[in-house]
């Protein structure tokens, strides 16, 4: 690399290299093994934050629909069992005072993913083969869980907005903007 500075409009350029810390000792093929683990579990904690938005605001309006007063009883009952899935889905709300689910749910997938890629990227040495172990566990339970998300996004979502759609409720949208901002006056 080179590195140039200007001051005044006169230019200088210096060359610049970049070394390990010398204090690390790990090997640079521990070095890209704690790199891949890392990327594996930012790329879970990204799937799976994205699921849990979406979970979030489908949870939301469905709350909303639910204390709608001119749905029939058949839709709250749609509504209902909609709103049980996620939560097995999801988890409970209630954030670390829900009770545990015994699935794997979308939100303990995220906390794993994020716990096990705070634990690897916090030391410059090759991951444990505990960590490894646990990191092959949460893709696992990714795959599980992930599986899960999509069938009842593509199957059971798709299902409550025929029936909310046959009852002239509104229909419940993957990201639905539930605190559109107000709109912006000119200061003058």
């Amino acid at each position: 690399y080179s590195i140039r500075l200007t001051v005044d409009g006169k230019t200088s350029t210096a060359p610049l290299t970049i070394k390990m810390d010398p204090r690390v000792k790990t090997s640079v093929a521990g070095l890209q093994k704690k790199f891949q683990a890392e990327t594996r579990m930012a790329s879970v904690m990204t799937e799976s934050g994205g699921a849990l938005r979406q979970g979030g605001s489908i949870r939301a309006q469905l709350e909303k629909l639910s204390a709608l007063p001119n749905a029939n009883a058949s839709t709250k009952e749609a509504i209902e069992a909609l709103q049980k899935k996620l939560t097995a889905l999801l988890g409970a709300s209630g954030g670390f005072f829900a009770p545990p689910s015994p699935d794997v749910t979308l939100g303990r997938l995220n906390g794993q993913a994020s716990t096990l890629y705070m634990q690897i990227w916090q030391a410059d040495a090759e991951p444990t083969a505990a960590q490894m172990e646990a990191l092959s566990a949460t893709e696992r339970d990714r795959e599980d869980v992930l599986k899960r998300w999509n069938d009842f996004r593509n199957s059971d979502l798709p299902g409550l907005n025929r029936v909310l759609r046959e009852a002239n409720v509104p229909e419940v949208q993957l990201e639905a903007d539930l605190h559109p901002e107000e709109p912006q006056e000119d200061e003058e």
